[in-house]
């Protein structure tokens, strides 16, 4: 983490924003300062600015923080013992790990959650030819994610999530002091291809219900843990409900917003990814009426940031 502050004098102004950045940062591209100024990571002034062709004046003062890039190559995610939550009956749930996308990305990206499932279990010996997920989870969110053995099993969970029937509970960490009950409705358009984001629209969009609690306050950061519970299940919900209350989710860079007052270490974590988790799923079992839970542990950023918030020294 490296918190950067620069005032600009006579060599600066009229400069845009974004060469400023890269000209008095050492080792910061200028595909690093925009994605920063997109984020809304950066001010002028104390004033969030999002253009980066932004002009600056004499005596303009710009503060900014971000994760120097990482020469090595991150190593991909990988599926191992402590993430099979169950396996039973043809039904195997998962402790999906942040940034491991659910299904194959549009660039082709091997690394997805039914090869490295299948090539976990192969490495038991034992060959899941038709396993196929029952649901999604966005990239960076984490927690239960359910999948079958074969077709039917996936017919199976496939319709009680069309019927409403799972029960699905998810943990936020969110900025602002939530409500302690709330609960949003609003009607939400499908993903837009262009942007990959959601709107809010009576006129296209579709029913959306979530009911929220929050769970824990942490005041001198001025963020909330709060609990989701998704009556319906449109791409994004949790992410635009929360944002559509001003409780935007943390890290989340698409609906949610920067928090200048949070301390380096906070920001650092910050930063990874949106802390959005599928804490549990109540289903049942093919050819059973008795509901069953599977609870997924935080991951160690989760783990992590939480102590950090609850400290008195945050």
């Amino acid at each position: 983490m490296q918190t950067v502050e620069i005032l600009a004098k006579r060599g600066l102004v009229g400069k845009r924003l974004d060469l400023a950045m890269v000209e008095e940062t050492k080792g910061l591209s200028r595909r690093k300062a925009k994605s920063l100024i997109d984020d809304g990571s950066v001010f002028v002034n104390d004033q969030r600015v999002r253009i980066a062709s932004r002009q600056l004046s004499f005596g303009d003062r710009l503060t900014f923080r971000y994760v120097p890039d990482n020469k090595k190559k991150p190593q991909p995610v990988q599926i191992s013992e402590r993430d099979i939550l169950f396996d039973q009956a043809g039904v195997i749930a998962i402790n999906k790990p942040v940034g491991l996308p659910s299904q194959e990305t549009k660039k082709g990206d091997r690394f997805h959650v039914v090869p490295l499932v299948k090539r976990f279990f192969q490495t038991k010996g034992r060959d899941l030819e038709h396993l196929a997920l029952a649901h999604r989870l966005d990239k960076e969110t984490s927690g239960v994610l359910l999948l079958g053995e074969t077709p039917e099993i996936v017919a199976h969970l496939m319709d009680q999530f069309r019927e409403k029937t799972i029960e699905k509970t998810y943990h936020a960490l969110c900025y602002g002091k939530a409500q302690d009950e709330f609960e949003v409705r609003c009607r939400l358009t499908a993903i837009n291809p262009k942007n990959g984001t959601v709107k809010v629209s009576q006129k296209s969009g579709k029913d959306s219900q979530t009911f929220f609690t929050r769970k824990e306050y942490y005041q001198k950061s001025g963020m909330s843990l709060v609990e989701c519970r998704p009556v319906t299940g449109r791409s994004h919900q949790l992410r635009a409900h929360l944002a559509k209350v001003r409780n935007p989710i943390a890290g989340d860079k698409v609906y949610g917003d920067t928090h200048p007052k949070l301390s380096d270490e906070l920001y650092h974590l910050v930063s990874q990814h949106h802390y959005l988790h599928a804490r549990l799923l109540k289903f049942t079992l093919p050819g059973q009426s008795k509901k069953l839970q599977v609870k997924a542990p935080y991951p160690k950023t989760w783990q992590s940031i939480i102590e950090l918030l609850r400290s008195p020294l945050t």
